[in-house]
């Protein structure tokens, strides 16, 4: 999405009152002692999986490349807030590097 801020508004806009949203998303994760594993799994065995998969590494190395462009899951939070969704909350899973985002309107 370009325009996070605006795609979080019109979500908001076309649900029901009561609605809910959900949202599954690569994420940054927190820095912690696992850090250095969480780095190598991204920049390297990833991209290595890819390469053995489907043969092509450079395909796989927008994921790790683009996780780090990505807010992390307390901005994204926030943001679904200033949209207007109430009881907003996360849950962090695979170490950290995914998000489950959900809000109801």
């Amino acid at each position: 999405m370009s325009d996070i801020d605006h795609t979080l508004q019109e979500q908001y806009r076309v649900l029901k009152p009561g609605g809910r949203i959900g949202c599954l998303d690569t994420t940054r994760p927190k820095k912690n002692l696992l850090s250095p594993l969480i780095n190598v799994h991204l920049n390297m065995i990833i991209p290595a999986v890819g390469e053995i998969v489907a043969g092509e590494p450079d395909a796989y190395t927008y994921l790790p490349d683009s996780t780090k462009q990505f807010m992390d899951a307390e901005q994204l939070a926030a943001r679904m807030l200033a949209a207007g969704f109430k009881r907003v909350g996360f849950r962090r899973i695979m170490f950290g590097t995914i998000a489950i985002h959900w809000g109801i309107k």
